[in-house]
């Protein structure tokens, strides 16, 4: 399995949800300065996710097409849907 750590620290991330049985390692390695929530169920992240984001974040998910972090996505467009921005 890939260690995410250092990319984690890379982005300066300071919020990590992370979801499915190959991504519990990581949660209890991240370090204490990073905010993260683990669930072996990726669904029920969608609405820790949704709730923690706020208007201007920017935001990475990442995961395999079948593990369900799609729903994540959805309930995040619905909540910000996309704008037109001034050019």
């Amino acid at each position: 399995m890939r260690d995410w750590r250092p990319r984690v620290a890379e982005a300066q991330a300071q919020q990590v949800f992370l979801g499915g049985a190959e991504m519990h390692a990581l949660s209890e390695k991240l370090p204490a300065k990073i905010k993260s929530e683990y669930r072996e169920e990726p669904g029920e992240l969608c609405e820790l996710v949704v709730d923690a984001v706020r208007p201007g974040d920017a935001i990475m998910i990442k995961s395999s097409n079948g593990i369900g972090f799609s729903k994540i996505v959805d309930a995040l467009v619905k909540r910000y849907p996309p704008v037109e921005a001034d050019v």
